[in-house]
């Protein structure tokens, strides 16, 4: 079932281990002056250690083995440059190690699945080719995501599957990917993105409020990982120097509404802040609690493409109809505040400063000019056609084209892709590596499933493995999966999707729980734990699981919640692997790399027997204005 010249091609499951240390053997360990991004495999052989091609510090831009036949299996001793001998191991037999314990039984009793039917999948897994795993975002809302998504992988590596169509690991969650980046980047940042200050929100929200974990991890509470990935500059913390956030702009996102415990960011950040500016088509909760709200166009008031990472096309976004009332597109709205801004910069006399931290010299006078790349782009449909001519992927195209049919990219850019474009065929991702022998972007140059980094090792999560789920000790968890009657997350009040359930928040419960409390289908309840509380109607569904209760995300606050909403019991739970950076290819990249907020769990249930309504929040201070 293992396919074995692809494993010691294809993965790190060959490389050398030191017993010791649980550390790569480097080149470093080897000789005097070695670099640390050279690793090892024992090439049977030749029967000594030899360093693997195409590791992110050797010459050979190549995995290919030329001949060598690397052992996946056995225990060997090795010369270090101070002299002394040591034992290594490969990363297989690591592996090997650390599954021995799960055996059918353990794993059937574990998952509630009947060991025949594991059993069943493992064989076909094994042997159907090509096989593909696709799973949805579903799977990183829990805390143990990472080696969730590190186990898949691992599954479809193993078994040969990654690089060939029809195969691998594909991962799916609405439109994240921009396809010609290079063209958006070149637009976006015309300073490179190297002169930007990047921020991971889970993060920022963590450190600027009072959200906190009281947990422990390796013994350390989690803000002191989080001061040595600062310090360190693994992940960008703004601002800097213990300094408050002042002024807060939420485009295209409900920040409040969808932020983890939000409640205590209210209490907390958002006092904190002086401004805070929404750019949004709709009153949402964020609108509600933002001094100023811009009214923006919807997406058939506008010109603006699209790309996914599910397939190779781009799409455009026409322009129905004109923006209703005071409306802008979201091209208008960022250009009439660089106008502004410069307007302001040049009435006070702002002069041009040195900008030391990003080696940038900045003019505020001269924003908009900027911003309208030199004054040459003043329409949407204009900025369109530059990252379209400004992409490997599109260049040729023009937006009057991509209205008149979806185009199929035509080429991919081998800075960001690692498969050609091929014609007739589903692009299949990783066939450079596959095909051309290419290295991978890892630390190895393979598909690196042992991660090396003290951290890891030391929170033991080096391979992939199974950890508990993290218990609070309450006897329900609380369960808020992707909405399940929504338009995305923006429409979870649309009428014919409230057509399909009862119409506003419901949170549901397995019949046996809701008995041993005395409640009944329909009642009101209260959700509580020493976080936040949220009172709303029950319905009682045979098919939840026991001890657990589920609220389908996205409903506004004020949306049906007689209290709270459904993140009032949450709070940000940040994992400490994921501060991790500049470990070979683990390096912070904004949407690609940084940590993810996981939630805690809920008390109990009581039944609610109150019937005043809360009334939705009236903010008179808000206010849609372009003055």
């Amino acid at each position: 079932m293992i396919d074995g010249p692809y494993v010691k091609e294809q993965t790190d499951m060959p490389l050398l281990v030191l017993s010791g240390t649980n550390r790569f053997l480097r080149e470093a360990d080897l000789k005097k002056g070695g670099k640390e991004d050279i690793f090892y495999f024992w090439d049977a052989k030749q029967q000594h250690a030899a360093p693997t091609p195409g590791s992110m510090g050797s010459e050979q831009k190549t995995i290919q083995l030329n001949g060598v036949d690397p052992a996946l299996t056995g225990t060997f001793h090795v010369q270090l440059a101070d002299g002394k001998t040591a034992e290594v191991t490969t990363v297989f037999e690591l592996l090997k190690k650390e599954i021995a314990g799960y055996t059918l039984d353990k794993v059937a009793a574990r998952t509630g699945l009947p060991a025949h039917e594991i059993e069943l999948f493992a064989n076909e897994l094994g042997t159907r080719k090509p096989a593909m795993i696709i799973h949805g975002a579903g799977t990183n809302h829990w805390f143990h995501n990472d080696l969730s998504n590190r186990s898949l992988i691992l599954l479809v590596a193993l078994t040969g599957n990654t690089g060939k169509n029809g195969g691998g690991f594909n991962h799916y969650v609405g439109q994240e990917r921009v396809w010609p980046e290079q063209g958006f980047f070149k637009l976006a940042y015309p300073e490179t993105r190297k002169k930007q200050r990047f921020q991971n929100t889970t993060l920022w929200s963590y450190v600027h409020s009072t959200n906190k974990d009281p947990h422990l991890y390796d013994g350390k509470p989690i803000e002191w990982y989080i001061q040595e990935s600062v310090k360190n500059g693994w992940m960008p913390l703004w601002p800097k120097n213990g300094k408050k956030p002042r002024a807060f702009i939420v485009w295209r996102a409900n920040y409040l509404n969808q932020a983890k415990g939000n409640e205590i960011l209210e209490s907390s950040l958002w006092k904190d802040l002086d401004l805070i500016v929404n750019i949004n088509y709709r009153m949402d909760t964020t609108a509600l609690y933002s001094d100023v709200v811009l009214p923006a166009a919807s997406y058939y008031e506008k010109v603006d493409i699209n790309t996914t990472d599910c397939h190779s096309y781009i799409h455009p976004f026409g322009k129905a109809c004109e923006p209703l009332f005071e409306s802008k597109t979201d091209w208008d709205i960022f250009r009439a505040l660089a106008e502004k801004m410069a307007e302001v910069a040049t009435r006070k006399g702002l002069k041009p400063f040195h900008d030391d931290a990003f080696d940038w010299n900045r003019d505020f006078t001269q924003l908009a000019h900027d911003w309208t790349g030199k004054g040459t782009i003043q329409t949407d449909e204009q900025a369109v056609n530059f990252i379209l001519g400004n992409a490997e992927e599109t260049k040729g195209m023009t937006y009057q084209q991509i209205q008149q049919k979806p185009l199929r990219f035509i080429a991919t850019d081998p800075e960001s892709w690692n498969s050609d474009i091929e014609p007739g065929i589903a692009y299949t991702p990783f066939k450079h590596q596959l095909e051309r022998k290419r290295p991978w972007r890892t630390l190895t140059g393979r598909q690196q499933f042992y991660i090396d980094h003290p951290w890891y090792i030391e929170l033991g999560e080096a391979l992939p493995t199974f950890k508990e789920p993290v218990d609070e000790k309450y006897p329900l968890y609380w369960n808020t999966p992707h909405g399940r009657w929504s338009i995305h997350s923006t429409w979870r009040d649309h009428r014919a999707m409230l057509r399909l359930q009862r119409g506003g928040p419901i949170v549901y419960m397995h019949p046996d729980d809701a008995r041993k409390r005395g409640l009944k289908d329909n009642d009101w309840v209260r959700i509580h734990n020493e976080v936040g509380q949220c009172v709303c109607r029950l319905q009682i569904l045979p098919g939840e699981k026991p001890g657990r209760v589920t609220m389908y995300h996205g409903w506004e606050k004020f949306l049906g919640f007689k209290e709270g909403g459904w993140q009032s019991l949450t709070y940000i739970k940040i994992k400490p692997t994921q501060l991790i950076g500049k470990y070979g290819h683990v390096n912070f990249r904004l949407n690609y790399w940084a940590l993810l907020g996981t939630i805690a769990t809920a008390r109990w249930m009581l039944r609610r027997r109150r019937s005043e309504e809360k009334q939705p929040c009236q903010d008179t201070n808000t206010r849609w204005s372009w003055t």
